[in-house]
């Protein structure tokens, strides 16, 4: 290197204030790197059974998968520019690059199609129909909600880059910050609990109908229950995040101060990869029931793996030996046989027990429907 100094004067950020900024938001990319990392790897494992699925289970998960995708793109950019980049005044940090501006767009869609879809089947699953529509109406509400406070988001982060703080001189620049932690706040809020109302349904629905059966055998108690463990855990990915990201965005509403300003940042990053975790984990329970299925005897055959509808035969048998059986008489005996012959017979009696569970909730045909053929 040459002697001569590298070195120009810069305004920078006090490093409370640079920690306090940049700190949520890195976290937050850290983390959801990370989870999409993860998603990626469960997808490409799944994605060739993605078939057995109806068309909006497929349509479902390559829109997840192209969103989240694009996330990563929007990421790895990100982490780039910020560790590349000399504007160091806490402005330009704040603000970052236009390109980010996209990425809660990008987060609140992959999430709508998530609960949209997971809406669609446990409402399929509701018998009274007055309760299903209100169940439609009550979740569509937030999920438009949670969808409508992302694009707000994002809308308001492209008008502060390019330097339009206050929009149509209609807004004070004060205004423009509480609409931007406002836009936060319902977003995680209607996300929260659209994933909590979706699970809760659920979960009560599924143990509602599997209290008829309750105890026909340990086959079909052990499934109910991993049934709704599953709904409640593709509730705690996301809602716990959300909850806790809408009430810090709420606390902090209005608040000029830097400190507080990007706290947001590090909750709703991750909320893409954990929307599609939580749709995997969805999907995949397919699998893994007929797995379970398989494992409590007997394996499923092509077909029956294609259809995703899977009957465990198992039959245990005795032999029971009668050694007394008379037959005929003096009268009416058989010919060839010596009087009152007793001829020893072997009596082979079979059990058997059927299990099978069809879990193509996503299929085109009407699910309840199906439920009252059971």
């Amino acid at each position: 290197m040459s002697g001569e100094s590298q070195d120009v004067p810069a305004m920078i950020a006090r490093q409370d204030v640079s920690t306090a900024i940049l700190g949520p938001y890195m976290a937050g990319l850290a983390v959801q790197l990370f989870l999409d990392g993860v998603y990626v790897a469960l997808f490409l494992n799944y994605a060739h059974e993605l078939n057995k699925h109806g068309k909006r289970g497929k349509w479902a998960s390559w829109v997840v998968f192209i969103s989240v995708l694009a996330c990563v793109g929007l990421s790895i950019e990100e982490v780039f520019d910020t560790g590349v980049s000399q504007a160091r005044d806490s402005a330009s940090m704040y603000m970052g690059t236009p390109a980010c501006n996209a990425e809660p767009l990008l987060a609140g869609l992959t999430g709508a199609v998530c609960q949209s879809f997971l809406m669609s089947r446990t409402g399929a699953l509701i018998e009274k129909s007055w309760i299903r529509f209100a169940f439609y109406a009550l979740v569509s509400s937030l999920v438009l909600l949670a969808f409508a406070g992302s694009v707000l988001f994002s809308v308001i982060g492209f008008l502060i880059v390019y330097g339009a703080s206050v929009p149509m001189q209609i807004f004070t620049a004060e205004a423009v910050d509480l609409l931007l932690s406002l836009s936060l706040s319902l977003w995680l809020w209607g996300s929260s609990f659209a994933d909590l109302i979706i699970s809760a349904a659920l979960a009560y629905t599924l143990t509602h109908r599997a209290s008829g059966i309750a105890g026909f055998n340990s086959t079909t108690d052990s499934l109910v229950k991993r049934l709704v463990r599953v709904s409640l855990q593709t509730a705690a990915y996301t809602s716990i995040i959300s909850l806790v990201g809408a009430s810090l965005a709420t606390h902090y509403q209005g608040v000029d101060d830097y400190h507080t300003e990007a706290i947001g940042f590090a909750f709703w990053l991750p909320l893409p990869a954990l929307h599609a975790i939580s749709l995997y984990t969805t999907l995949a329970t397919r699998r893994n029931i007929t797995d379970a299925l398989s494992g409590s005897g007997g394996t499923p055959s092509h077909d029956q793996r294609k259809s995703g509808r899977f009957t465990s035969s198992k039959a245990s048998g005795m032999a029971v030996k009668l050694s007394t059986f008379k037959v005929g008489g003096n009268s009416q005996r058989a010919p060839g046989f010596p009087n009152d012959s007793q001829i020893p017979l072997d009596v082979k009696v079979q059990r058997e027990e059927h299990v099978s569970f069809d879990v193509g909730l996503d299929e085109e045909e009407s699910l309840e429907g199906k439920m009252r053929r059971m």
